[in-house]
């Protein structure tokens, strides 16, 4: 028991001191562009994006006649490119924008 509140101490200081001034991370970002006339609507990507951005597209059929996947808040994209990596199809290409250090 006592091996664990010493753990639990130290991460507590941990996050105390990266999080005191702000955690200075990368900050990605990225575009993602959809090829929508190749898209099936299956929503695969739909349920990999960390900042849940990726959306069906219900306003819109494509040539297969399905709902496209779309991305409905563009600056909040990471480009982690769950999504690309998960599309059966490769329907979905990322593209970082920038890096900060």
């Amino acid at each position: 028991m006592m091996a664990f509140i010493y753990n639990l101490f130290i991460l507590i200081i941990i996050f105390y001191l990266l999080f005191k001034e702000g955690c200075k991370m990368a900050k990605r970002r990225g575009i993602v562009k959809f090829e929508e006339n190749r898209c099936k609507g299956c929503e695969l990507c739909t349920t990999v994006c960390p900042v849940n951005i990726v959306i069906m597209n219900k306003n819109k059929i494509n040539v297969k006649g399905y709902h496209p996947a779309t991305v409905d808040e563009m600056e909040k994209c990471i480009a982690c490119a769950n999504c690309a990596t998960i599309c059966p199809d490769a329907v979905i290409q990322v593209e970082t924008l920038e890096e900060e250090k």
